[in-house]
Parts: C-alpha cells; sequence; structure tokens
C-alpha cells in the first residue's frame, strides 16, 4: 500500500543530518536543556518517581487484575460492557501514568534508550494487537501493509518504537467516526543513507493548519502552546516527538480537514541491523513437555497477592503465598520452587534481601539455582539493575501482564534456569550494567485483554 504521504514525498527526513536537523516549519520550540543535577537531587527525584509509581501502580494493579480475572467468566451482555469500559479505563490511566513518568524523564535529559536488534514484523504485531480490536470495535476497516523494501530487522529499543506506533494508531481510532486506519511500512532514502519509515492514516477529523504546529509541541512542557491541539491529542504526541527525535528520527503529520490525516516517523537503518536478515535460523525447538510448575509467590499487598494467584493457579501452577521477604526466604529453604516470583517493596524484608538470602542458601547447599523474577512498579532502570544484581533473573513490571506471566512460565521448561533471558518488561540487556539513577525503563503496553 501507497499513501498521498509516500507520492507526495512528505516523508522524507530533511536533508541535513539528522544530528544538525533544523526543526520543521511551524514547529514549537524544544524544551530548554535541564540545570545540572547534583547527585543528591538525582537520588531524590529517582525516590519520588520510584514512590509516586508503586503508589499509583499499586491501586490500579487491582483494578485491571480483576476485570481481567471478571472477563473470564460468565457474564451477560450489559455486564461485560461494564467490565470492559472498566478495563479500558484503567489502561488509559495506565497510559497516562506512563506519559507522565516519561516527561519528567524527557525534563531532565534522563530518559536512556536501547538499541538492540529487532524482528520488524513482531514489534508492529505486538503493538497492533490490542489496538485492531478497538477498530473492529468502531467498524472501521484496519490494515498494516509492509512494502517490499521494508526490512525484517531494525537496531531499536523495542519498547520505546511500539510506544510510539500504538500512540499514533490508538489516537487515529479514536479520532476516526468511520472508514479505515491503515498503517504503511516501508523505507525512504534520504541523507544518504536509508530511514525507516512507519505511515498511520485515517479517514478521520483531520486537524486544522492553525493547531498542526502545537500537536507535537509543549503540552508536556507546560508553556501553553498546544492548547489549539484536539483534546486528548497532545500529550501523548509530545512524549513520541521526544522519543523519535532521542532515536535520531522526525515525526510529522500530513492533513486534511474533515478528510483525514497521515501521522508518520522516520528511524534511521543501521547497516549491523540489516546483516542480520540473510543469517540462517535457528531451527524451532520441539513444544516443551507438560509441566506443573511450582511457585512461589512473595507479595505483601492482598489484593495483588490474590490477582497473581489465582492467574498462576489458571495456568496450572501449584502456588505457595510469602506475605514478606523474611517468609520468602525461609519458604524458598525448605522446597525446591521451579519460579519465584518477588515483589520488591515488602515490610520485614524486602524482595531484594530475600533474593540474596536464597542464593547464599542455595549456593551454601551446592543446589541449582532457582528462577527469581522482581515484580516492581518502579518505573526506575537503577532498580531494576539492582534487581539484577540481588541475584534475580528478570523484571516483570506491575500492574502484571497475563501474557508477560504466560511467557516466563513458558520458559521454564526451555532451558536452563540461568542465565534467564531479559522478558519484554525487563529492558535492560545483560551487557548494560551502568547506572542510571533517575532513568525510568519502559513497561510495556498490556495485550492480553480478552477479545470478547
Amino acid at each position: 500500500m501507497t499513501t498521498a504521504a509516500h507520492a507526495q514525498g512528505h516523508a522524507a527526513p530533511a536533508t541535513t543530518e539528522p544530528g544538525d536537523r533544523a526543526p520543521a516549519a511551524g514547529a514549537p520550540p524544544a524544551p530548554p536543556p535541564a540545570a545540572p543535577r547534583t547527585a543528591a537531587e538525582a537520588r531524590a527525584r529517582g525516590a519520588f518517581l520510584a514512590a509516586l509509581s508503586h503508589e499509583l501502580r499499586t491501586p490500579l494493579a487491582g483494578v485491571l487484575g480483576f476485570t481481567e480475572l471478571l472477563a473470564d467468566t460468565r457474564l451477560d451482555a450489559w455486564q461485560r460492557e461494564s467490565v470492559t469500559a472498566i478495563h479500558e479505563c484503567g489502561e488509559e490511566l495506565l497510559a497516562q501514568l506512563d506519559n507522565v513518568l516519561d516527561a519528567a524523564a524527557l525534563e531532565a535529559g534522563e530518559l536512556v534508550l536501547e538499541r538492540v536488534p529487532c524482528a520488524l514484523n513482531g514489534l508492529v504485531a505486538a503493538a497492533l494487537a490490542p489496538l485492531a480490536r478497538k477498530a473492529r470495535e468502531r467498524h472501521l476497516d484496519f490494515g498494516v501493509a509492509f512494502a517490499p523494501d521494508a526490512p525484517a530487522r531494525v537496531l531499536a529499543d523495542p519498547a520505546r518504537l511500539t510506544q510510539v506506533l500504538a500512540q499514533l494508531v490508538g489516537n487515529a481510532i479514536k479520532f476516526t467516526d468511520a472508514g479505515r486506519v491503515a498503517v504503511d511500512v516501508g523505507c525512504v532514502s534520504a541523507d544518504a543513507r536509508r530511514w525507516l519509515r512507519i505511515a498511520v492514516s485515517d479517514s478521520g477529523v483531520g486537524v486544522p493548519p492553525a493547531a498542526r504546529a502545537a500537536l507535537f509541541g509543549s503540552r508536556a512542557w507546560n508553556d501553553g502552546a498546544a492548547e489549539a491541539a484536539p483534546a486528548g491529542m497532545g500529550f501523548g504526541l509530545a512524549i513520541c516527538r521526544a522519543l523519535v527525535e532521542l532515536m535520531g528520527g522526525t515525526i510529522g503529520v500530513d492533513s486534511v480537514p474533515g478528510a483525514g490525516s497521515t501521522f508518520w516517523f522516520c528511524l534511521p537503518l543501521d547497516a549491523a541491523a540489516a546483516a542480520t536478515d540473510d543469517a540462517p535460523r535457528p531451527p524451532r525447538a520441539a513444544p516443551p513437555a507438560a509441566h506443573v510448575a511450582r511457585v512461589l509467590l512473595a507479595e505483601d499487598n492482598p489484593v495483588d497477592r490474590k490477582i497473581t494467584a489465582r492467574l498462576l493457579e489458571l495456568r496450572g501452577c501449584r502456588v505457595d503465598v510469602a506475605a514478606n521477604g523474611a517468609e520468602a526466604a525461609a519458604g524458598a529453604g525448605r522446597t525446591r520452587y521451579d519460579l519465584v516470583l518477588m515483589d520488591c517493596r515488602m515490610p520485614v524484608m524486602d524482595g531484594l534481601d530475600a533474593a540474596r538470602a536464597i542464593r547464599r542458601l542455595e549456593a551454601t547447599a551446592g543446589s541449582a539455582p532457582t528462577t527469581i523474577v522482581a515484580l516492581t512498579a518502579s518505573p526506575l532502570r537503577a532498580d531494576r539493575e539492582r534487581c539484577h544484581a540481588a541475584g534475580m533473573d528478570a523484571v516483570l513490571a506491575k500492574p502484571v501482564d497475563p501474557a508477560a506471566l504466560a511467557a516466563v512460565l513458558e520458559s521454564l521448561t526451555a532451558g536452563p534456569a540461568r542465565p534467564a533471558a531479559a522478558t519484554a518488561a525487563d529492558p535492560a540487556p545483560a551487557e548494560d550494567r551502568s547506572p542510571a539513577p533517575a532513568s525510568p525503563a519502559p513497561h510495556p503496553r498490556r495485550s492480553s485483554w480478552p477479545a470478547r
């Protein structure tokens, strides 16, 4: 599929190098650089962000978790509509919380990106799966087209790339009452290099010319410039612009009021990622034999404990629970578990100390290490690094995504327990352990809400 933006050349990045590129015409100024922070200020800011995220995500985990469990029961049409509405409101609140944390980190210049090889088709599919259902509910035609020159793999931050794409597609669905939403993936050439271009086209209300300059602007930076933008659109797009520019790319929109819009972004393609396109693929492993996992769940919050235990039981696990880190360490010393799910903030003994205690017990006994997965509401990369340093294998973000939890359970029979591959909720690669006291790590968008 080729959009009008392709034909008119709107997608091509500016002809200067990305780092020297002048702002697009009419674009608002970038936020001023943050003043240098002392180490104490950075620690205080990081502690505040972690506490804020924890306090808000804990009740959200209850709202989202119980609506997901309730949706798997027998409901009449009105009940199911009500449960769906509650869940969608919770998802929106979670997304806005993520945006607030991202904006705070971007304003301070403290957000750190990954650069890892990613399968592009899988990234796009993961970002669009939950949005396709929303498009169907609104009776919209929805489709994705990959151009022949679209790369199989890209070098990027997978969580941030899908975050930008999901924001653009979500907006397109939200502001389109009838017609279509289409995603086109391809390449353009500029600046003597190739660029990945992803465009999201819709037949919605369009954007008036006077409002376009504010769309990607400074609503997040609180200077009032984005008041002309359509309500509910500006804040997320400001985050998108900042993320795309951090990835060395550019973002823009072509729109005709009343006839629809095409929002697009371009990212530079890296030869190292493209070189892996033709690499031989390892043979697919045979499905693991059936296995009933025995799991120790260490969680002090009774609502979170009940939800997570139920999710595990629905997947055939035998579950023991501990209300604090001391109980978890003692339980792991008495019983051999396939998996320990460890909340990081607990009374008596926190999850980090409990993980260290379990590793010491294993070293003393000479036993194989148990897989320990942290459960955390903290957005800080430094907190996730501390989980790894304490001996944990991976990190799951709260609220726990049932699909991410299922992936952890499937990995238990896929190979040795350690070292465990990082989950989608754990963006820091094993070789990257540098401290970053206040850098939020992206929480993956949840994609497991059942389509009914």
